[in-house]
């Protein structure tokens, strides 16, 4: 009895030290990230013939919350892929001044 618990033991061992070599060996996922327009204007030719709503993020360099935002949030993979399924992406900056002009129409803060 003792060396068939042996076996089974040892067996269970190998299975899965193959089971994690093979895990570890195999590519990692592809980060899906946002595909991000930097012109409003072709985005905004894009969304209308793709039926799209427009998703506008605005950002500055000194900004900590946009930090914050791409890092935590927007970087998800899963929230990605359904941003680029569904919306017509566009990340601006407000230290630019033509994205500042968008924002100040837009009464962004």
């Amino acid at each position: 009895m003792d060396r068939r618990r042996f076996a089974v033991g040892l067996f269970t061992l190998v299975v899965l030290v193959t089971a994690t070599a093979w895990h570890m060996s195999a590519a990692p996922p592809k980060a899906v990230q946002i595909e991000w327009r930097k012109d409003i204007d072709e985005a905004h030719e894009q969304a209308v013939k793709e039926d799209k709503p427009m998703l506008l993020v605005f950002e500055a360099e000194w900004c900590r919350y946009c930090k914050q935002l791409h890092q935590r949030t927007l970087a998800h993979p899963q929230l990605a892929a359904h941003i680029n399924r569904a919306f017509i992406p566009v990340k601006l900056d407000i230290d630019v001044p033509a994205d500042k002009e968008v924002a100040e129409i837009l009464e962004v803060k």
